[in-house]
C-alpha cells in the first residue's frame, strides 16, 4: 500500500509524492515543479482525501 509512504496513484500510469504537491482542484493536480496532472473522476476522491490527510486538512 502507498498510502503510509505518502505517495498517490493519481492517474493508471503516475504515481505522485504527495509532499511535492502544490494545488488540487477540478480533476487536476499541479506540483511544485509546475507540472500539471490530471485525476481522472473515479479517482479524484481517494486522492483527494490523500492529500487533506497528508496536510492535515479536515474533509468535514
Amino acid at each position: 500500500m502507498l498510502i503510509p509512504l505518502g505517495v498517490a496513484r493519481c492517474h493508471r500510469s503516475c504515481i505522485v509524492n504527495l509532499k511535492r504537491v502544490k494545488s488540487l482542484s477540478n480533476y487536476l493536480m499541479t506540483l511544485d515543479t509546475g507540472e500539471v496532472f490530471s485525476i481522472p473522476r473515479g479517482r479524484y476522491q481517494s486522492v483527494k482525501e490523500q492529500f487533506n490527510n497528508l496536510k492535515g486538512i479536515s474533509c468535514n
